[in-house]
């Protein structure tokens, strides 16, 4: 019965804006013109004073961002390559226990996954479920 409410509706759409048309209408020129004076930024109000031209606002947010950023620093630490390093370990499967601890330390109310599982379940449901997951 829904589906089928959802398609009159959709349909009763397409008719009205058939009627009325899809020409460049006042309506459309409204609404558009609303949308723009709405994400439009008129001045801008900062250290310097306020900014209305393009440029002076553009200037006026470059500086503020690069104050709030801050300066660049060079780095006090780098990784060696020419150190030679285990990354064999990487290719290992995790073990039942490593997959099992992480289940326990995960908050209990948030779903982590795609199934919309909540972690509680999984924490609950261990015994069943490791096996599938594992």
């Amino acid at each position: 019965m829904v589906a089928v409410q959802k398609s009159r509706a959709r349909q009763h759409s397409r008719l009205t804006w058939m009627r009325k048309g899809d020409s460049n209408t006042r309506s459309f020129h409204l609404h558009a013109n609303m949308r723009k004076k709405k994400s439009f930024i008129s001045t801008l109000t900062g250290e310097a004073g306020t900014a209305i031209t393009q440029e002076n606002k553009l200037a006026l947010a470059h500086s503020h961002f690069s104050n709030l950023l801050g300066t660049s620093s060079l780095r006090t630490r780098a990784i060696n390559w020419n150190e030679q390093h285990d990354l064999e370990d990487l290719d290992v499967p995790f073990t039942a226990q490593e997959i099992e601890a992480v289940i326990k330390d995960m908050p209990s109310k948030k779903a982590s996954g795609l199934d919309r599982f909540i972690d509680s379940f999984f924490k609950k449901c261990w015994s069943v479920s490791k096996v599938d997951l594992i």
